[in-house]
């Protein structure tokens, strides 16, 4: 398995360590995940998966709360904890986050990477509204970066890939076909029973997912077999 792995690597022109192809810190501008890293700071993974250590996130939101309580009012509304913080970079209000310590265990390193591979596959020609599958996606990152990692990091890695798929932190939609529809500006996630597809925005208007039953005729809207395909 690993060696097929490392096989699919050096055939892809895909980032040969994506830990040392990060943004910087998007506070201190140091490297994420370099020699000043160190395994110490840790990067704080919060909702927008801006790169950023934890340490200077801490830094940054204290001095925003701190001029809160001075100044009385909360620019970015209060939490558990009063005032809360933001992202320096969208300004996303934030309370508390979690330290991530290794690359491959946080989600923001495979947001550029599933759009990278998403637009190197191109969008299907047919079925399911042409989005590409994420099995396919995941399997593709997998081959490309993971030969190295171990089991247990490996599923770790795998999480944060799902993390970063479904856009964790933002609201989902569900349409009147009952599919469930998560999108973080870069790509629409479409999920109905074991179905999982993404469609790229770049490729245009997302396209409406096709259903057929068994028997034939259209997917059952709401309110008539909602989430079960009709017998």
């Amino acid at each position: 398995m690993a060696a097929q792995r490392a096989a699919s690597a050096a055939a892809s022109a895909a980032p040969s360590n994506l830990a040392d192809t990060a943004d910087p810190c998007c506070i201190c501008l140091e490297s994420l995940w370099g020699p000043t890293f160190a395994g110490q700071r840790g990067v704080a993974d919060i909702s927008c998966r801006h790169p950023v250590h934890s340490e200077c996130l801490g830094q940054h939101t204290k001095r925003e709360v701190e001029a809160a309580h001075a100044s009385g009012e909360a620019p970015n509304g209060y939490g558990a904890f009063g005032p809360r913080g933001s992202c320096p970079l969208c300004r996303a209000p934030i309370s508390i986050w979690v330290v991530v310590t290794d690359w491959w265990s946080w989600p923001g390193t495979w947001v550029p990477e599933i759009e990278r591979i998403l637009v190197e596959l191109g969008p299907r020609d047919r079925e399911f509204g042409g989005g590409r599958d994420w099995a396919q996606v995941y399997q593709h990152m997998v081959n490309l970066h993971c030969a190295q990692l171990s089991d247990s990091q490996l599923k770790s890695a795998t999480e944060a890939m799902q993390r970063a798929c479904r856009s964790e932190g933002r609201v989902p939609h569900i349409d009147e076909n009952d599919m469930v529809h998560f999108s973080n500006g870069l790509w629409d996630l479409q999920i109905h029973d074991q179905l999982q597809r993404l469609w790229l925005y770049a490729w245009g208007p997302v396209r409406r997912a096709q259903f057929a039953r068994r028997g034939g005729g259209p997917w059952p809207g709401p309110g008539r077999g909602r989430g079960r395909r009709q017998q």
